[in-house]
């Protein structure tokens, strides 16, 4: 009877389980974790052919799908904009999933792909035989004519398509084609296609694991390897390639963009030590950091394994780790830890939470959790989840099974349901405390950043828990959730016609005109640009004018040195300095530094059409006052983001896309930051400018914006470009703008009156091409403030009064902390404001330390590889007439005449000096395992030898031995086995 009631219970719970996979709806989060898309089936209809009616022909019915998506911002816990989409296809909606920064959504129906715009519903591409890029198991792929792959950037506003052969790039906004990239050879069938974090490089894998590389924005290959993992770090700026043989593992490591191989690391070298006692090496549980830094070298006998970890970087061994998973001891440098062992072979053995941090299990329930940068153990991770259930219960609860891990590994669910009672048990894997149970909804799924977990409740309505909730909770009742917002704000902005309420100390200098300092004839002032921080100094950026906007140079001569007549230092420490050794350097429009720009306007509704209409004439203007070896982009943006017109010189094609409109098609919200992005991705890959910069102008605040503002400053410091944002009336949010501008080198600019619209962006073009630098030592961490006096040959002197907060270690913490708070780093101090009377310093008497240096521009030389096409490099290997290099029996002799064709490979090397080769041994059947592994490995340096003899370097040769196990005939026969005592040529790298 006990066993009729436990198959009765499973039945129920199968019925229950059954109608809840039906009633399942698609859901896909952006892996940033800001957008969620939520899509539902409302049915299928079927419409009459109105081009068969029109024909007067039998009607044919049409069957077409309605779907509805419902876009949410998981920031603000909102929903934003809802759409739907019918379409006529014999295939229902098989998935959908989010670019990175969920602005664009992929349907997948089959092999019809259709991408749209979450916020407004456009379709954007509608492409046939496309496959999903992310599918695991590749075996179970239907190959189809000219399939296609997707893959999205970060946050580079492009995605790619890549066929068996072609590489096209579309813009993410319009789904226009930009251009082809160039190297994939025909019949390469593609496996793998993303791009690196920063968006620097989009790879490519095949499926003979060729890796092809380019330069994001240029159109020629710019690498090919042969590799099964690699490893890109954006902040080193290193590639790592790992090459995985039966029972070798090779990394090597590459300097970008040079491609410069800097190391070479081989598990033969690394687990000497550790290899022995018939430990062997398991290539497949071996592997990378997500970043390269650290490589995993995994030995195993018997399930008794030996983890080598080896720093990249330092060329040592980081950590040694024991397990016996039989027995459930593991020793970390004679730390003996005990536990229950691992009786799951399928459990993953190691996994990596970063780049230093890894996981090792050490049972079912525990992960042991080391940090290699400090080479000890931190943690343990427990995902064990202590529920008191009744053993009628416990039947439907595996852990193992059923339960839910997140990507950091931090939080677990535990789902349950039985009879008519469900909810999911959670628990953070780091905290001893109390699991929380939440009561009454099915658990949906953690969000990539594992900040938040969704439900849906038992009506199906959305709803959500933080991480946050989990810790803070006790464990004493079932936690309640919280639900979305789902009543969508639409964003509008009206018209503000005020200008708002001027300071009363507000003025603005138009630089209107250029003249030297031998044609003074007024009082001359001192303004500031701003303070640049550079490798070896600090650099008070400033203007010299006078007030009718005349700007005077001159001042970074020898002439005119005494002009700087002081400068005054307060340091963290509250001391006063007198700098009598600074430099001076000036910066002028004749200095030849090529500047490539985007314009960027706020069309928002605030601005009004008479504003916008005097903003565009003010561009328009520009376009023909800039110098003509400058390039600008136009970018005209609401809540939605319209590029007008890519990078160019020719003012007449600048005005050929960029129309004098006012408003029309605009008048929406503020997407201040996702225009930001967009002006830096058309000028970030710009090729011989030295100087690359965003001007912005906006009238409100960021309202509409898919990236975050961490996003968009880490992004202009990566590739070097300066951002000068320019706000309009009172309702601005100045130090906000500040920051953006303080942080990445540029200049702040505040506007309240509609007549400087139409001089703006040429003035400040022309302050940014005009001004003068005050070079000063780099000091201790901290607040510092500027005494800057300026003493000219006419008039009185004027002076300049700012604070900085200097922090060398800035740049490295904003990388690291996507939370970091971005505050102004520049404040200029009012003559008010300052004590004057407690300057100790008089004026300085002795000029001679005072430097004029030259401003030097910066090299704009792009590394490339050779214009030869690589694919016609591989046509003539692979027609090359390869040696049938034969072995005799159990030696690494050579039958004699076999090699006569090697003449060719080296003809070839010495032919492309860029090509690196892979000589692979083989051996036949006769013998052990491990003696034929060695025994292939000597035949394959035997031939290296030979051709290192013949003049090739020896780094370009790579050898590796696969035994007996690449037969190429049978082993029954004698001239079979004589034909798998070979070697074998491939090309490696190119």
């Amino acid at each position: 009877m006990s066993g009729f009631r436990n198959l009765f219970v499973v039945f129920i719970f199968l019925i229950l389980t059954i109608g809840d996979i039906n009633g399942q709806d698609f859901i896909a989060i952006s892996s940033n974790s800001r957008t969620m898309v939520l899509a539902y089936n409302e049915g299928k209809t079927k419409v009459a052919d109105s081009i068969q009616s029109n024909l007067r022909r039998k009607q044919k019915k049409l069957l077409f799908y309605r779907f509805r998506f419902d876009t949410y911002d998981l920031v603000k816990k909102e929903k934003v904009f809802s759409f739907r989409i019918s379409k006529e296809t014999k295939d229902e909606l098989d998935t959908i999933f989010l670019s990175p920064d969920g602005r664009n959504l992929v349907l997948i129906f089959g092999f019809r792909k259709i991408v749209c715009d979450t916020r407004s519903g456009t379709i954007i591409g509608d492409f046939d035989q496309l496959r999903f890029p992310d599918i695991r198991d590749k075996l179970l792929i239907k190959r189809v004519k000219n399939e296609k792959t997707i893959a999205f950037s970060n946050k580079d506003n492009q995605f790619v398509l890549a066929t068996d052969s072609r590489l096209k790039a579309f813009d993410v906004f319009t789904g226009t084609e930009f251009f082809e990239y160039t190297g994939i050879p025909q019949g390469g069938l593609i496996e793998e296609l993303y791009f690196s974090e920063d968006d620097r490089f989009i790879f490519v894998k095949d499926h003979k694991n060729n890796y092809y590389v380019w330069k994001t924005g240029r159109k020629e290959l710019l690498k090919k390897f042969i590799g099964q993992e690699v490893r890109y770090n954006p902040y080193r700026k290193t590639l790592v390639i790992v090459r995985k043989t039966a029972t070798n593992m090779t990394s090597y490591i590459y300097l970008l963009p040079e491609f410069k191989r800097i190391e070479r690391v081989n598990s033969q070298k690394t687990t000497k030590a550790d290899a022995t006692d018939k430990y062997r090496l398991e290539p497949g549980l071996s592997s990378l950091s997500p970043m390269g830094r650290f490589t995993a070298y995994v030995l195993n006998k018997d399930r008794n394994y030996r983890m080598v970890f080896w720093n990249n970087y330092q060329s040592q061994i980081a950590l040694r780790i024991s397990l016996d998973a039989t027995k459930g001891i593991m020793n970390c440098d004679n730390n003996m830890m005990t536990f229950s062992g691992l009786a799951d072979k399928n459990l993953p053995l190691l996994m990596w939470l970063n780049d230093s941090l890894v996981m090792v299990a050490s049972d079912v329930d525990h992960y042991q959790v080391f940090n290699l940068a400090s080479g000890r153990h931190v943690d343990q991770l427990d995902l064990k989840i202590n529920t008191k259930l009744k053993d009628n219960e416990s039947l439907f609860i595996s852990q193992e099974r059923n339960r839910i891990i997140s990507n950091n590994k931090q939080l677990v669910a535990l789902p349950y349901h039985f009879f008519f009672s469900k909810g999911v048990w959670l628990k953070l894997t780091m905290l001893r405390q109390q699991e929380s149970r939440v009561e009454d909804v099915d658990f949906y799924c953690f969000t990539p950043d594992s900040r938040m977990i969704l439900f849906r409740d038992k009506n199906r309505r959305l709803a959500y828990l933080t991480s946050l909730d989990i810790a803070a909770d006790l464990g004493v009742k079932s936690l309640n959730v919280k639900y979305f917002i789902d009543t969508i704000s639409h964003v509008a902005e009206t018209r503000i016609d005020k200008k708002g309420v001027i300071p009363p100390d507000y003025s603005y200098s138009r630089m209107k005109e250029i003249k030297p300092l031998s044609e003074l004839r007024n009082d001359l002032n001192i303004k500031l640009k701003t303070i640049s921080d550079q490798d070896s100094f600090i650099e008070l950026q400033v203007h010299l004018l006078d007030d009718n906007g005349v700007y005077y140079f001159g001042g970074g001569s020898e002439e005119w040195k005494k002009i700087w007549c002081n400068l005054i230092i307060i340091g963290p420490d509250g001391r006063q300095l007198q700098a009598d050794d600074f430099q001076i350097v000036e910066y002028n429009k004749n200095n030849e530094r090529d500047n490539a720009i985007s314009i960027v306007m706020d069309h928002s509704g605030s601005m009004g059409e008479l504003r916008v209409l005097a903003l565009q004439k003010g561009v328009r203007d520009f376009i023909f006052s800039k110098d003509r070896d400058d390039a600008l982009a136009i970018i005209k943006f609401d809540n939605f983001v319209k590029v007008e017109s890519k990078l160019r010189r020719d003012p007449d094609e600048l005005l050929k896309y960029f129309k004098v409109s006012g408003l029309m098609g605009f008048g929406g919200g503020t997407a201040l930051l996702d225009a930001i992005n967009a002006g830096i991705s058309n000028v970030k890959d710009a090729l011989n400018y030295s100087e690359k910069s965003v001007m912005v102008f906006t009238d409100g605040n960021e309202n509409s914006s898919l990236i975050s503002k961490h996003e968009v400053i880490l992004k202009a410091l990566e590739n070097k470009i300066k951002l000068h944002t320019i706000g309009y009336g009172d309702l601005v949010s100045e130090d906000y703008l500040r920051a953006i501008a303080d942080y990445t080198g540029g200049s702040y600019y505040s506007l309240y009156d509609e007549f400087q619209l139409k001089w703006i962006f040429e003035d400040v073009y022309n302050k940014n091409k005009n001004f003068y630098g005050i070079r000063i030592k780099k000091g201790q961490p901290g607040e510092y403030r500027f005494f800057v006096k300026l003493c000219p040959p006419i008039g009185e002197p004027d002076t300049l009064m700012l604070s900085y907060q200097y922090d060398p270690l800035r740049n490295i913490k904003i990388y690291q902390d996507e939370n970091y708070e971005f505050k102004p780093l520049i404040r200029e101090i009012k003559a008010k404001d300052f004590d004057s009377t407690g300057i100790k310093f008089q004026d300085i008497q002795d000029f001679n330390k005072i430097t004029i240096v030259r401003d030097i521009i910066p090299d704009t030389v792009v590394l490339t590889t050779d214009t030869l096409d690589i694919s016609i490099i591989e046509d003539e290997f692979d027609h090359l007439i390869f040696p049938d290099i034969k072995f005799v029996f159990d030696k690494t002799d050579i039958v004699p005449g076999t090699d006569r064709e090697l003449r060719n490979v080296i003809l070839f090397m010495k032919k492309y000096p860029s090509v690196k080769l892979e000589i692979s041994g083989h051996t036949d059947e006769m013998g052990s395992f491990a003696y034929n592994q060695e025994l292939s490995e000597r035949r394959a340096e035997k031939v290296r030898q030979l051709m290192i003899t013949a003049g090739i370097e020896p780094e370009r040769i790579i050898v590796v031995g696969y035994g007996k196990t690449h037969p190429v005939a049978s082993n029954k026969t004698e001239s079979g086995r004589q034909a798998n005592r070979r070697v074998e040529f491939r090309i490696i790298e190119l």
